[in-house]
């Protein structure tokens, strides 16, 4: 009966936990649970959400979508300019 108990407390709750939080964020955060158990949940949970990119002049946080950052005004290069630029 302990051996159950500790199977669901430190091997299945991490995994579900996991998934709870990354799913929210756009990531597999179940993985993270499955592999470091507790530690993966709190890796998830400090990682950004994969849909923001970090500005290059003021650091902060944006969509990755945004061509202007609303922080700074720092235009963005779009990738398929990024290729033209260096040619």
């Amino acid at each position: 009966m302990f051996a159950l108990f500790f199977i669901v407390i430190f091997w299945v709750l991490p995994i579900v936990v996991g998934h709870r939080i990354g799913s929210n964020k756009g990531r597999m955060g179940w993985l993270w649970g499955l592999l470091l158990g507790w530690i993966g949940v709190i890796i998830v949970a400090c990682l950004s959400p994969a849909d923001e990119k970090v500005c290059p002049q003021c650091a902060e946080k944006v969509k990755r979508g945004a061509q202007v950052c609303h922080h700074c005004s720092y235009r963005f290069i779009p990738a398929s300019h990024a290729g033209e630029l260096g040619a």
